[in-house]
C-alpha cells in the first residue's frame, strides 16, 4: 500500500514542489509471507530505538558547535527553561486523547527531512496522529481543534475550530474522509528520552538556583513567578532599586553615606520616580478589544504591565562607563556606538530582555561600502530580469531589466512614469532570492557576516542565536540575509517602502547604502527632514543631520504586547470605510497598512499605544524583536540587509507567532512554519542540560 507521496503523478510531484518522500520510510514495518509476498507488518514502537537514535536527542558533553560555558548555559536556562516545560506539558495532554492501553508508534526523524502537518504546515515535534493507509499526518494542535469540533466546542467566539476543521485532506487509499479516533497516535523523540530531558532540566535549576515558573509543579509556582517576575526586572543596580521597597531602601543608604557621595543616590531616586511615574489623575484607556478577537484568548498581548524606563546618558554611563552609547527617541531607545566593543553585550540585553528595540551606529567602517554600491549592482546584475513594486499602489511591474531599478536610483527624472507621467517609486521585488544570495554574491555575504554586530547573536554560529543549536541532522530554518532595495519616498507621506508587519523572529537590519537624486537633491533633503519632524523624531536624531549624516529610513516600531491594540484599531478604521472584515483576515499579517500621521495619532489617543521613532542613517543596525510589529518608510533610496535570529529572551514570542502564523490562509506567505521553534528550544535545552550537569 502506497503512501499519498508515492502515489503521486509526476505531475503532481512538479506542483507541490517540496520534499518528495515516502511517509513510511523508517517507520512501517515490512515482511515476506508464507507465499513470499512483501505485507505490511505494523510499524515501530518507542522500545525499537537503538544507542544511535537516542544519542542525537540526550545531552551529551561537550556540546557541538558553537561551545557554550556555564554562565551562557545558566542564561539560556533561566530564559527559555519555561517555555521547554509548557512543551512537555502540551505533549503530556496528548495523552488526553487516547486510552491509556493505545499502543504509540515511533518514527524515526530522517536526516534532511522535516516532517511537516498536512493541516497547518507547522513542522512536526514529537506527538502527532497518522492514517496507516496513506501517511497523511496531523499535529498535536489540530487534532485537538478537530476533537473539540467534534465534541462541541463550548467557545462561542471560536472560529478556529471551524476553520480548522475544514482542512484535512482525504485519505490517497480510499478517498475517505479521516476520522480523528482511526488516525494512529505517534511520536518522534525515541523512548523516553522528553521526559527524561524534562526531569533533568529541573535537576539543573535546583543546582544553580535558576528559579522555575512552570507548569510542572504547581504547588511552588505562584511564590516561585514572583520572585522570577522581581529577578528579570531587576538585573542592574538602577533596576534593583525599583522593587517596591526601592524609596525605603535608598533612604536608608542615603543616611549611612557621607553628603559628599550622594549624587549616584539622587540619579537613581529620578530614575525610580521616572519608572513608576504617578498615575492619579491621569486618562486610562479601555483595554477590551471591540473590533478584534484575538486568537489566543484574551490576551498574551494586551500592553505593557509597567511602563517603559526612560534613561539619560549621565545614569547608564555610571553602570556602563565601558560602553559608548546614548540614548534617543527621549530616553526610550538605545543607541550603541561602537559595533565591536565587547562589553555591548551587557547593556544590550538588559533593552532586549524587555523586547525593546536597539540601533547600532557606525558598522560601516567594518564593511567594505563600495561593493553595496548600486552602480555595481547595475554593472553585474542589470541585465538580469526581476519584478518591480510600485511602493504607492502595491501593483507589481512584471519581468524588467534591473538595470532600470538601478540606473534611475539617484535620479528621479529617468524613472518609469505611471499613467499620469508621474514618477513611480520603485522597490525590487524579492531580490535575491534568500538561498541564492552567498551563491550569488559570495564576497558581499562574507562582508556581511564579518560585519554584523552582537555576534553573539546574529552570526549564524553565536551562542545565543538559538537556532544554531539545532544539530546538522536537521533542515536548518531560513534566516536569511535578505536584501530590501527601495526609492526614497519622504514625498508620499502616506505610504511607505514597507507596509506594518511582524516577523516570527528577531532580525538585524543594516543601512548599507544611502541614495539622494542628484537632480532633485534640495527638495528631497528637505522633504526627508520635514518627514523626521513631523514623525516626532527627538533632537539627538535631527542632531545627526545637521552633522552631514545621511538618513535612510524611518522606521515605526511597537512592542509586541500592543500588537492586538494595532489589530483592533486597523479594523475599526477598515470599518468606517465600509469595508468588510473576512475570518481569516489579519491587518498586520496582511501587510496591508501603512500608519501614517493621522492613524499614528489615534492609536496613541485611543489607545495608548506608542511607538518607538527611528531614523536608520548610513552604518545603522536597526534590531527588531520578534512579534514587534514595524513599518518602514524609505526618506532617501535605500540598500538594506537584514539577517534573521532566534534570541533566548524572546523565545515566548516566537513560540507565539508561530501558533498565530499556523491560523492564517494557505495561501499566506507566512503560514509555513519554516522556523521550527519547537525543535529550538528542545535542542537549545538539552546542550544547557549537557553543560549544567556534565559532572554529575
Amino acid at each position: 500500500m502506497k503512501c499519498r507521496e508515492c502515489r503521486m503523478t509526476p505531475h503532481q510531484k512538479n506542483k507541490k514542489m517540496a520534499n518528495i518522500f515516502c511517509r513510511f520510510y523508517a517507520f512501517r514495518r515490512l515482511r515476506y509471507n508464507p507465499k513470499g509476498y512483501l505485507t505490511i507488518a505494523g510499524f515501530s514502537e518507542p522500545s525499537d530505538a537503538d544507542a544511535e537514535d537516542i544519542e542525537l536527542w540526550m545531552p551529551c558533553s561537550p556540546v557541538n558547535e558553537p561551545s557554550l560555558d556555564l554562565e551562557m548555559a545558566k542564561y539560556i536556562m533561566a530564559n527559555v527553561g519555561d517555555r521547554f516545560c509548557e512543551l512537555v506539558e502540551q505533549e503530556k495532554g496528548a495523552m488526553a486523547w487516547v486510552s491509556p492501553d493505545t499502543k504509540i508508534a515511533w518514527k524515526r526523524a530522517v536526516q534532511g527531512v522535516r516532517e511537516m502537518c498536512d493541516s497547518c504546515d507547522t513542522t512536526l515535534f514529537n506527538f502527532h496522529w497518522v492514517c496507516h493507509k496513506c501517511g497523511f499526518v496531523v499535529c498535536l494542535d489540530c487534532y485537538r481543534l478537530r476533537m473539540r469540533k467534534i465534541s462541541g466546542c463550548s467557545d462561542h467566539k471560536c472560529t478556529t475550530c471551524e476553520n480548522q476543521g475544514q482542512r484535512w485532506l482525504t485519505c490517497s487509499a480510499n478517498r475517505q474522509p479521516h476520522e480523528p479516533e482511526k488516525l494512529m497516535i505517534t511520536q518522534i523523540i525515541p523512548s523516553d528520552v522528553l521526559w527524561v530531558l524534562g526531569r533533568r532540566i529541573h535537576e539543573a535549576r535546583e543546582k544553580y538556583g535558576i528559579k522555575a515558573n512552570c507548569p510542572c509543579n504547581p504547588a511552588s509556582r505562584e511564590s516561585e513567578s514572583k520572585e522570577e517576575d522581581e529577578d528579570k526586572k531587576c538585573s542592574t543596580l538602577r533596576d534593583l532599586l525599583t522593587k517596591k521597597n526601592a524609596k525605603k531602601q535608598l533612604e536608608q543608604q542615603q543616611q549611612r553615606k557621607q553628603p559628599n557621595t550622594t549624587t549616584l543616590d539622587d540619579i537613581i531616586q529620578k530614575v525610580v520616580e521616572r519608572k513608576h511615574p504617578g498615575r492619579e489623575g491621569g486618562s486610562h484607556k479601555s483595554s477590551t478589544l471591540a473590533h478584534y478577537v484575538p486568537r489566543h484568548g484574551t490576551t498574551y498581548m494586551a500592553g505593557r504591565d509597567e511602563p517603559i524606563p526612560c534613561y539619560t546618558l549621565t545614569e547608564t554611563s555610571l553602570l556602563f562607563p565601558d560602553v559608548p552609547h546614548t540614548w534617543l527617541d527621549h530616553g526610550r531607545l538605545l543607541r550603541l556606538l561602537e559595533p565591536r566593543n565587547g562589553s555591548n553585550i551587557k547593556l544590550f540585553q538588559q533593552q532586549w530582555r524587555r523586547a525593546q528595540p536597539v540601533l547600532v551606529s557606525n558598522c560601516d567602517k567594518y564593511l567594505n561600502m563600495n561593493t553595496w554600491k548600486p552602480r555595481e549592482f547595475s554593472k553585474e546584475f542589470g541585465n538580469l530580469e526581476n519584478d518591480l513594486v510600485n511602493c504607492q499602489t502595491n501593483i507589481i511591474l512584471l519581468g524588467h531589466k534591473m538595470k532600470v531599478f538601478w540606473d534611475s536610483f539617484e535620479r528621479v527624472s529617468s524613472r518609469l512614469k505611471d499613467s499620469k507621467h508621474r514618477p513611480i517609486t520603485l522597490k525590487l521585488k524579492d531580490w535575491p532570492p534568500t538561498e541564492d544570495f552567498a551563491e550569488l554574491m559570495p564576497n558581499r555575504f562574507q562582508d556581511l557576516m564579518q560585519g554584523l554586530p552582537l555576534p553573539e547573536y546574529t552570526q549564524r554560529q553565536g551562542v545565543f542565536n538559538l537556532a544554531s543549536r539545532l544539530p546538522e541532522f536537521f533542515v536548518k530554518p531560513d534566516l536569511g540575509p535578505k536584501m530590501y532595495n527601495a526609492y526614497g519616498s519622504a514625498l508620499t507621506p502616506k505610504s511607505g517602502s514597507t507596509n506594518l508587519h511582524l516577523d516570527v523572529s528577531d532580525a538585524v537590519n543594516m543601512m548599507m547604502y544611502v541614495g539622494v537624486p542628484d537632480d532633485e537633491k534640495e527638495i528631497q533633503e528637505k522633504a526627508a527632514l520635514e518627514a523626521m519632524e513631523k514623525a516626532g523624531c527627538c533632537e539627538q536624531t535631527l542632531s545627526r543631520v545637521k552633522d552631514a549624516e545621511k538618513p535612510g529610513a524611518l522606521w515605526h516600531i511597537y512592542d509586541p504586547q500592543d500588537a492586538d491594540k494595532i489589530r483592533d484599531l486597523l479594523n475599526k478604521v477598515a470599518k468606517e470605510q465600509g469595508e468588510t472584515i473576512e475570518s481569516h483576515h489579519d491587518p498586520i499579517h496582511d501587510q496591508s497598512w501603512y500608519l501614517d500621521e493621522n492613524l499614528r495619532s489615534r492609536l496613541l489617543k485611543e489607545y495608548d499605544v506608542q511607538g518607538y521613532t527611528i531614523v536608520q542613517f548610513l552604518g545603522d543596525a536597526v534590531f527588531i524583536p520578534c512579534g514587534a510589529p514595524h513599518q518602514v518608510r524609505n526618506l532617501h533610496s535605500c540598500i538594506k540587509v537584514a539577517e534573521d535570529f532566534v534570541s533566548p529572551e524572546n523565545m515566548d514570542y516566537c513560540f507565539k507567532m508561530t501558533q498565530e502564523f499556523r491560523h492564517l490562509s494557505e495561501t499566506h506567505s507566512n503560514h509555513e512554519d519554516k522556523l521550527q521553534i519547537k525543535n529550538i528550544i528542545y535542542h537549545a535545552m538539552k546542550d544547557a542540560v549537557a553543560v549544567m550537569l556534565q559532572d554529575v
